[in-house]
């Protein structure tokens, strides 16, 4: 189990900053919002990651099919 744990910790390290970042907020305040202020809140944070440099790379690295290279921008 602890190989297992690690393997996906470093697979979450991978990931883009700034979405995981977004992902922790929402994550934080989902207890305390009612279902559509929490619909609203996720909408907001993917219009802002929309806009990041991460995202293009996202995108420009799946269809080139490369790794994407995130530099929280």
């Amino acid at each position: 189990a602890g190989a297992a744990a690690r393997e996906w910790a470093l697979r979450l390290c991978e990931g883009a900053p700034l979405a995981q970042a977004a992902a922790k907020r929402a994550l934080r305040q989902a207890g305390w919002l009612q279902l559509e202020d929490a619909i609203t809140l996720e909408a907001q944070l993917q219009q802002d990651l929309i806009h990041s440099q991460d995202f293009r790379d996202g995108v420009a690295a799946f269809l080139a099919k490369r790794k994407p290279e995130f530099k929280g921008k």
